[in-house]
């Protein structure tokens, strides 16, 4: 009698397990953990959003001669065709995605006749892998260098590093140095640099302007307004690209 009362109870609760697992009762949080600590968990599920991306890119039928728009989330929430409603554009932004990655991506989905670049790519290097200015730059000209390879004569502009809510003086310190090594890379490479560190994106004490944000990183639709009218005016031959109809004010 013992044993199938032993029986039952561990098949009871191997299926109660299995329910917890697939959030179909409570505990799966604790038990994934127990299997796969959260660091862990984030890596996947990062790999596995980035590899859907690179799949719905290798899908999608790109318009004729477009500018493509790369870098990390930043890039991916920018609505283009509101912004730029008269332009050809493609938007390959992936987020959580360091230079490294988006530089072996360069001709995944990126047609052969892109017109122009505007390029993001060095924000998760800087604020979530501790890369020095120096190593951002050199990331930077090594993408920039890709897309002269596959895309002779496409301009590039590149956007500078956005600020963030709350920084201290350390970190301010930090970013304009980045951006000061960006800025430099960018004239070394003939790409043009837009910077994005000012206002109104950032307030009078250099944090990114609670008004035009949605979070501590990312831009809300006014923010990006701003982003696109900076690209139009300052972009250089890119601006000139996506000059084809008005932003709207």
């Amino acid at each position: 009698m013992r044993r199938p009362l032993l029986l039952l109870a561990a098949l009871l609760g191997a299926g109660y397990l299995t329910l917890a697992w697939f959030e179909l009762v409570p505990g799966g949080w604790r038990l994934r953990n127990l299997v796969e600590p959260w660091p862990e968990r984030r890596a996947r599920r990062e790999r596995e959003y980035r590899e859907e991306r690179l799949a719905a890119f290798r899908a999608e039928a790109p318009p004729t001669a477009p500018v493509v728009f790369l870098g990390s989330s930043t890039i991916e929430r920018f609505p283009l065709a509101e912004l730029f409603p008269g332009a050809a554009t493609l938007n390959r932004g992936v987020a959580f995605e360091p230079s490294s990655l988006l530089l072996e991506r360069l001709a995944i989905g990126v047609p052969e006749d892109a017109a122009g670049f505007v390029v993001y790519a060095a924000s998760i290097d800087h604020r979530f892998e501790g890369r020095g200015p120096s190593e951002v730059a050199r990331a930077l000209r090594s993408v920039v260098a890709g897309l002269r390879q596959r895309h002779p004569g496409a301009p590039v502009a590149v956007l500078g590093l956005l600020s963030e809510r709350g920084l201290d003086g350390a970190q301010r310190a930090r970013l304009e140095a980045a951006n000061g090594a960006l800025r430099a890379a960018c004239e070394g490479e003939g790409a043009t640099f837009v910077p994005t560190d000012r206002a109104p994106l950032t307030g009078p004490d250099g944090t990114l302007a609670l008004a035009l944000s949605t979070d501590e990183l990312h831009l809300s639709r006014e923010g990006y307004r701003v982003v696109a009218g900076w690209l139009l005016a300052e972009g250089g031959e890119v601006g000139e690209l996506l000059a084809g109809g008005p932003t709207g004010d």
